[in-house]
């Protein structure tokens, strides 16, 4: 059964899991974009087409991954998101925006 955007996959145990997604392609002329998540629980490692681009350690917390010279990436372009649940309170992705030609905001 494919899970949803905020569901517990680990049942309220601790666990790790993959995540997958294929990216929709961006216009021409366009060379950066940007996943915004609005939360992870707990840790999560982002990849674009399996090359790991980020870490980010923390629940509840937003962040941002810059896709910088995404005009030139292999396509498709797959998104991968690894978490790890240690808190035993569940583990999810809440909300994960993809904004073609934008910019990361500090």
């Amino acid at each position: 059964m494919p899970y949803k955007i905020g569901d517990d996959v680990f049942d309220k145990k601790a666990g790790k899991a993959w995540f997958e997604a294929e990216l929709p392609d961006v216009a021409p002329g366009v060379r950066q974009a940007e996943l915004r998540f609005a939360s992870v629980d707990e840790n999560a490692d982002v990849y674009i087409n399996d090359r790991r681009l980020v870490r980010h350690e923390g629940w509840n917390t937003p962040f941002s991954v810059l896709l910088d010279r995404i005009d030139t990436m292999r396509r498709p372009v797959r998104l991968k998101v690894f978490i790890e649940n240690y808190s035993n309170e569940g583990g999810s992705i809440s909300r994960c925006g993809f904004r073609p030609g934008r910019r990361r905001q500090r």
